[in-house]
C-alpha cells in the first residue's frame, strides 16, 4: 500500500547524499545541455536492439501484430502489465472518462502507451531520445491489431528537455500541450542532477491543473560502496542517485504536491534476479547484456539501491487563494485582524 511521503520518509536517513560522477567530462548534446549519460545510454547493454530486430523480422509476414508478438522486448519496466495496471490506478484511469491525455517520458518502444490505450482508452504521446527505438515504436504501433492503439498512440523522437511544443502535435492539429498525466518508468535515473531538476519543471509545465505525475525509478536507499557507485555509473548509466528526502525535495521545488512514496525494493528484488537467471540460460545471450542484468540484480539484493513508485500532483493555484480566504474568515470570527 502506498504511503504519504511524510510518513514514509520518517524512516530514511537524511545524510545519505552521494553523487556519482563519470570519469569523462560532460558533453553537450544537440540541444546544448550537458548530458553525462547520453553516450552511455547509446552504448549500454540494455539498449541492444538485436533482440527487437530479430523479433520484428520474424513477424513481418503478419498483416497485423498482437501485443503478445512484441511482448518479449517492448516492456522496459519491471513487473510487466501488473505495473501498468498499478500506474493506471494511481492515475485514476480506471475511474476517469476515456481519452485521458498522457505524456510518457522515455517511452522506448511505446509498450506502455499501447497497453494504456488498449485497456484504459488513454491517448498517449511518448517522448523517446533514441531514434531507432522511436522508429520501431512507430512501426509496432502502426501494425497493431487494436484500433485504439493505432489511433491513440504516437512516438516523438526528441529530447524532453529541449523539444518544441509543436513537436507534440501532428500537422494540422490544434497546438495543445497540456496533459492530464505524465508518466516516466525507469528513465529518470539516467539524468544528471541538474537535468533532473529541469525535467521535473518541464513535467510540471506539461500538466493540466491537478494533473498527475507518476514515476518508477531507482533511488539511493542506503549508503553505497565505491563498487556500487562505479557499477551504477558504468553499467546502469546512472550518474546521480538521490536519497528519498532529496527526491521529494526536488519534486516539491518544481511545485508538485501530495507526494505518495512507495518503496518497491523488496518487490523488485526477485523480479530482477529472475530476469538475470533467465537470460543466463539463453543460448543467444550477449555478455554485455548479461552483465547489465547481473549488476542490477546484485545492486537490489544488497539493498543500498532501491526502487520507488512516486505519484505527484500539480497543485491548483486557487487552493492557496481558498486557504487564505479561510484563514481570513477564521480571524474575523475570532475577532482578530
Amino acid at each position: 500500500m502506498a504511503a504519504r511521503s511524510e510518513a514514509k520518509l520518517a524512516d530514511q536517513t537524511p545524510d545519505q547524499k552521494e553523487e556519482v560522477r563519470p570519469s569523462p567530462p560532460p558533453q553537450k548534446n544537440e540541444g546544448g545541455r550537458e548530458d553525462d549519460s547520453t553516450e552511455f545510454i547509446s552504448k549500454m547493454a540494455l539498449y541492444d536492439l538485436e533482440r527487437a530486430d530479430s523479433v520484428i523480422k520474424s513477424i513481418q509476414h503478419k498483416p497485423e501484430w498482437t501485443a503478445a508478438d512484441t511482448a518479449s522486448f517492448d516492456c522496459m519496466h519491471y513487473d510487466g502489465n501488473a505495473a501498468l495496471d498499478h500506474c493506471a490506478r494511481m492515475l485514476g484511469l480506471d475511474q476517469e472518462p476515456p481519452h485521458q491525455r498522457i505524456l510518457d517520458i522515455g517511452s522506448g518502444f511505446s509498450g506502455t502507451g499501447r497497453y494504456l490505450a488498449s485497456k484504459y482508452k488513454a491517448v498517449v504521446t511518448g517522448i523517446e531520445l533514441q531514434k531507432r527505438f522511436h522508429e520501431l515504436a512507430k512501426e509496432i504501433t502502426s501494425r497493431s491489431d487494436d484500433e485504439r492503439v493505432r489511433a491513440n498512440v504516437r512516438s516523438v523522437n526528441a529530447d524532453f528537455l529541449t523539444l518544441d511544443a509543436k513537436d507534440l502535435v501532428e500537422p494540422g492539429e490544434i497546438l495543445h500541450v497540456e496533459f492530464d498525466h505524465v508518466v516516466s518508468l525507469l528513465c529518470i535515473m539516467h539524468f544528471s542532477k541538474e537535468d533532473r531538476v529541469r525535467l521535473f519543471k518541464r513535467a510540471h509545465e506539461s500538466l493540466k491543473i491537478n494533473g498527475t505525475f507518476y514515476i518508477e525509478d531507482f533511488y539511493h536507499r542506503k549508503p553505497m560502496t565505491d563498487d556500487e557507485r562505479t557499477a551504477l555509473r558504468d553499467v546502469v548509466s546512472c550518474t546521480y542517485l538521490p536519497t528519498a528526502p532529496e527526491y521529494i525535495t526536488d519534486t516539491m521545488d518544481a511545485e508538485f504536491v501530495d507526494a505518495i512514496w512507495e518503496d518497491v525494493t523488496v518487490q523488485w528484488q526477485p523480479i530482477v534476479r529472475a530476469r538475470a537467471e533467465e537470460y543466463r540460460r539463453r543460448k543467444d545471450k550477449k555478455a554485455e547484456l548479461e552483465r547489465f542484468y547481473d549488476t542490477v540484480a546484485e545492486l537490489f539484493e544488497r539493498g543500498n539501491v532501491g526502487g520507488v513508485r512516486l505519484t505527484l500532483r500539480k497543485r491548483d493555484p486557487e487552493e492557496d487563494k481558498e486557504k487564505q480566504e479561510l484563514e481570513f474568515e477564521g480571524r474575523m470570527k475570532n475577532g482578530s485582524g
